[in-house]
């Protein structure tokens, strides 16, 4: 893995091909070397080079004395901590807009519950009405049959003195005139 270092802001004197101990990894096998004016770290195992991850180093500064190797700053993080810090940001706000999403679902449920609960009330109230006036419908059928009867026993009766006045008269009749009477008389 090469990444460039540019050391020119920070004033460090680097020596070229200093083999060191990595202070992130704490693997050894490191290099410098000058490349166009920028300063190359290279990390000389491959198995150590997969591992890594791109980003992971951010920026690695080394201060050396002549044949001895004083101190070793890492300056870890300023971009990998920055990208680490975006991406917990972003994972907060999926996280934010995600729980706000299930909230609009949870009240759209909600809302939709209830509706349902006052279509079915609704109903509920339309099929009592429908019933009420199915029972008064039936309670005036059943008013209008007793009238029906009541006038069909009144028909009948009616029928009845008639034919016994019917049957009456022609026998007085008969009797007066078989007496030698008048009907409007007495005996």
């Amino acid at each position: 893995m090469d990444f460039g270092l540019r050391f020119g802001s920070l004033g460090c004197v680097i020596l070229r091909f200093h083999f060191w101990v990595s202070p992130l990894t704490g693997s050894s096998g490191f290099a410098l070397y000058k490349k166009k004016n920028v300063w190359v770290c290279t990390l000389q195992e491959e198995e150590e080079e997969e591992e890594e991850e791109e980003g992971s180093y951010g920026i690695v500064v080394l201060y050396v004395k002549p044949n001895s190797l004083s101190k070793i700053l890492s300056l870890e993080g300023r971009r990998g901590r920055r990208r680490r810090r975006e991406e917990e940001e972003e994972e907060e706000e999926e996280e934010e807009e995600e729980e706000e999403e299930e909230e609009e679902e949870e009240e759209e449920e909600e809302e939709e519950e209830e509706e349902e609960e006052e279509e079915e009330e609704e109903e509920e109230e339309e099929e009592e009405e429908e019933e009420e006036e199915e029972e008064e419908e039936e309670e005036e059928e059943e008013e209008e049959e007793e009238e029906e009867e009541e006038e069909e026993e009144e028909e009948e009766e009616e029928e009845e003195e008639e034919e016994e006045e019917e049957e009456v008269q022609p026998r007085s009749r008969f009797h007066c005139f078989k007496l030698g009477r008048l009907c409007n008389q007495g005996p």
